[in-house]
C-alpha cells in the first residue's frame, strides 16, 4: 500500500504542480536527460521516465542510459526530478558531469550532402576519447572517423540543426 500511495503522490505532483511550468520550458541537446531523443529536455523526458517509474511503461537500454541522470545505476524519482530541474532551467547540467563536461559538443560543421534533400553534419567533441560517444541528430546516428576526430554523416535537411545533435557516452 505504501508502495502505490508513493506512485500516486509522485504522479499527482508531477501533474498538479510541474507540468504546467515544463509545458513553457525550452531544451537543449544533451548527452543525458533527452530520453525521447529529440534534442530536448522537456515534459515529455519527465513523462517517460515516471511511467517507466510507475511500471506503466518500460524504458528500452538507450532511453534507460539517458534517463540515468544521476549515473547510480537506477532509473528513479531522483531521475526524475533532476530532469525537472534541468527542463526548468533550474539546474544546467547533471551531478554526474563536471561542469566543464556539461557541453560536449566543441564544433558543428553543416554543409550541403551529396545526397538531394541532406546536409553533411560533422561535428567534433571537446572529451579526450570521442570513441567512447554516440553523436546523434534527430534519429540519426554519425560514424565517429579518426581521420577528421570527429564524427560525420548526412541527415535530412530539416534535421541538420544543432538543436537535434545528441551526444551519448557508450557503456
Amino acid at each position: 500500500m505504501k508502495k502505490f500511495l508513493t506512485r500516486v503522490f509522485t504522479v499527482a505532483l508531477l501533474f498538479a504542480f510541474v507540468m504546467p511550468v515544463i509545458l513553457d520550458s525550452t531544451g537543449q541537446a544533451a548527452a543525458y536527460g533527452d530520453v525521447n531523443q529529440d534534442g530536448l529536455i522537456d515534459v515529455r523526458d519527465v513523462v517517460l521516465v515516471m511511467r517507466h517509474i510507475l511500471e506503466l511503461d518500460t524504458l528500452n537500454e538507450t532511453e534507460q542510459n539517458l534517463a540515468d541522470v544521476n549515473a547510480d545505476g537506477a532509473i528513479d524519482v531522483r531521475d526524475a526530478t533532476l530532469l525537472m530541474q534541468k527542463s526548468l532551467g533550474l539546474i544546467d547540467h547533471f551531478p554526474d558531469l563536471d561542469e566543464e563536461e556539461a557541453d560536449l559538443i566543441k564544433e558543428i560543421i553543416i554543409e550541403e550532402g551529396i545526397s538531394p534533400g541532406k546536409k553533411l553534419v560533422i561535428v567534433m567533441l571537446d572529451v579526450a576519447n570521442p570513441e567512447d560517444f554516440i553523436v546523434k541528430v534527430g534519429q540519426t546516428s554519425l560514424q565517429y572517423r579518426a581521420s577528421i576526430e570527429g564524427f560525420r554523416g548526412e541527415v535530412d535537411e530539416d534535421e541538420a540543426d544543432r538543436s537535434k545533435v545528441s551526444v551519448l557516452k557508450q557503456d
